[in-house]
């Protein structure tokens, strides 16, 4: 596998896993973390309408969509519309140069 495909691989486990940032050792890896670490308007709008029925909910599971779902699903909600508020932040990067054995480090300031 080539290095760009696993770190896309790698960079959506860490999203799907609740990670908020990626290690990089290349710059040209930053587009595809930047990628994965961005959530699409669907996905931002499912975690909108997702914390939406949560709060006109009394319990907490409840069912969503035809599934149940309950908080770790809304934390995962949460820190979906987190990373959407950083779009900008993502955007631009944040890159430090740490050392030449270490490489880059990429970190999303997320809740």
């Amino acid at each position: 596998m080539s290095p760009i495909p696993r770190v896309r691989a790698e960079s959506d486990d860490a999203v799907a896993t609740g990670y908020a940032a990626k290690v990089s050792i290349h710059p040209a890896q930053m587009p595809v973390i930047r990628e994965s670490f961005t959530p699409g308007p669907a996905e931002v709008e499912r975690a909108q309408r997702m914390l939406t029925a949560a709060q006109q909910s009394d319990r907490g599971v409840f069912t969503f969509e035809g599934a149940m779902e309950d908080e770790p699903v809304l934390r995962h909600a949460r820190k979906t519309l987190a990373r959407a508020g950083l779009a900008f932040h993502v955007h631009l990067g944040l890159t430090l140069s740490c050392t030449q054995s270490v490489g880059w480090l990429y970190l999303l300031l997320a809740g």
